[in-house]
């Protein structure tokens, strides 16, 4: 009697615990069901609130570091015609990236999974498509970590790859599993739609708004967004730096290389450009060589250097073969204490003042070519 009182004690026991570990384990996947509901509820809201592309971006990755915490690091590029991929954010890096353009083809996710679907990568140091581009996903020389595991979340729009966003673990310890994997195939049909919805809108949206070639605000809509800010100036007292920039010798790369030649140079000036924005910059094609850039809370020191760092990029970033792109420039402050009223007449400043820049190079040139 006492056995059979023991067996049913421990009976009883173990099937408690059994049916207690079974409701625990369905009360913590409800609660991560209801977490990743609650994180695709602020994404379709957060989303459908942003202006344009990557502020969009900028939303997904933020959401993607929340629903994947083990993540250290990321990086979200887009794809442009040309075949690059141009960094638009970057979270958990010791710097930001001086060269921002990369042939998609040399990315590791591209080449294993032709940027089809949401994936996991393990032991990503031991791949020999990661080490011949390591460049991409760690800073040699900067601090200890490798990458040990990618996870990939490609962005695409009307079945063309967009760009991805791609998340970075640092160590074997905390490796993306086949529990993140099952996480991201939960959530990859909602995700994808919102954010790939989202862009869509924008892409459309702005379509009217956008110089055709180059993807920046077209005239009309640079001098719209141009009125809006001279007004947030006079109203809240902040400050917009305004560059007007004209490249050097376009004519000369246009009748030496051709107009397709010429075109490319104006996409790959601009890509660069778009890279060096912050959030509230924006830049403009004013009309055919010549582009606007707006950055906001800049004073004239710091936008000298991070005109510098563009010219320093582009120097390093040939077009094609021998074929740079060079540019001059004129800078002028807007903040509440200018005496510029109007649009027009910091435009005609601007403009002057990238004209002399643009002379004085001249005239070196010829002093330069009277010596020899």
């Amino acid at each position: 009697m006492d056995i059979l009182l023991i067996c049913l004690t421990v009976f009883f026991i173990l099937t408690t615990c059994i049916s207690t570990f079974a409701l625990v384990k369905m009360l913590l996947k409800q609660k991560a069901r209801e977490a990743n509901d609650a994180e695709l509820s602020a994404l379709y809201r957060d989303t459908r609130s942003q202006e344009n592309v990557e502020g969009i971006i900028s939303v997904a990755v933020s959401s993607m570091m929340r629903i994947f915490p083990k993540a250290r690091r990321c990086f979200a590029v887009t794809f442009d015609k040309e075949g690059y991929s141009n960094y638009i954010y970057t979270s958990g890096y010791l710097y930001d990236k001086t060269n921002p353009k990369l042939f998609k083809e040399s990315t590791l996710f591209y080449i294993k999974e032709k940027m089809a679907n949401p994936t996991v990568f393990t032991n990503v140091d031991k791949e020999p498509i990661f080490a011949a581009n390591s460049s991409q996903y760690h800073e040699s020389g900067t601090d200890n970590h490798t990458v040990s595991s990618l996870l990939c979340f490609p962005i695409r729009i009307n079945h063309e790859t967009f760009g991805v966003i791609t998340l970075f673990t640092l160590d074997h310890k905390n490796d993306f599993n086949e529990n993140d994997r099952t996480k991201l195939n939960d959530i990859s049909g909602l995700y994808s739609r919102y954010v790939e919805n989202a862009i869509f809108s924008s892409l459309l949206k702005n379509s009217a708004n956008t110089d055709e070639l180059t993807g920046v605000l077209n005239r009309q809509a640079l001098m719209k967004k141009f009125e809006d800010e001279l007004l947030d100036v006079k109203n809240n007292m902040t400050t917009r730096s305004v560059v007007m920039l004209d490249l050097d010798d376009f004519k000369i790369i246009n009748d030496t290389y051709g107009h397709i030649v010429g075109d490319k140079a104006l996409v790959h000036f601009t890509s660069f450009i778009k890279a060096y924005l912050t959030h509230g910059d924006f830049c403009g094609r004013y009309g055919g060589d010549e582009f606007v850039i707006v950055f906001r809370n800049l004073n004239l020191e710091a936008t000298k250097r991070r005109m510098k760092e563009i010219k320093d990029a582009l120097n390093k970033s040939p077009v094609e073969r021998d074929v740079y792109v060079k540019f001059s420039y004129g800078i002028q402050i807007v903040d509440n204490s200018s005496d510029l009223n109007s649009v027009q007449s910091i435009m005609s400043l601007v403009d002057k003042e990238m004209y002399e820049q643009k002379n004085a190079k001249k005239l070196r040139k010829e002093k330069k070519s009277e010596k020899v």
